[in-house]
């Protein structure tokens, strides 16, 4: 977060993600950020994808969340939170 003060969303991708579509992969976290979500998975579930815009998955993954958008409001209040050394 100190490393970069003026932005105002972060997109977290797991380091074995695949992406089948770097394009629709980077449209859809402009969209996000567009929507201003707070947090939003970029990893689609079967059910997710009967919902969502028609399109294949953005990254592919066996299990668990593949990459994730999140505002830094959210993000601040994971970092400054005590609890955390509890989980």
């Amino acid at each position: 977060l100190h490393q970069y003060p003026d932005d105002e969303g972060f997109v977290i991708i797991e380091d074995d993600a695949i992406l089948k579509s770097p394009k629709i992969f980077a449209e859809e976290v402009c969209n996000v950020h567009r929507w201003r979500m707070i947090f939003y998975s970029l990893f689609r579930s079967p059910l997710q994808l009967k919902r969502a815009w028609g399109r294949s998955p953005s990254c592919i993954y066996r299990h668990g969340t593949v990459a994730f958008y999140i505002r830094r409001p959210m993000m601040e209040k994971i970092v400054k939170e005590r609890r955390r050394s509890l989980f």
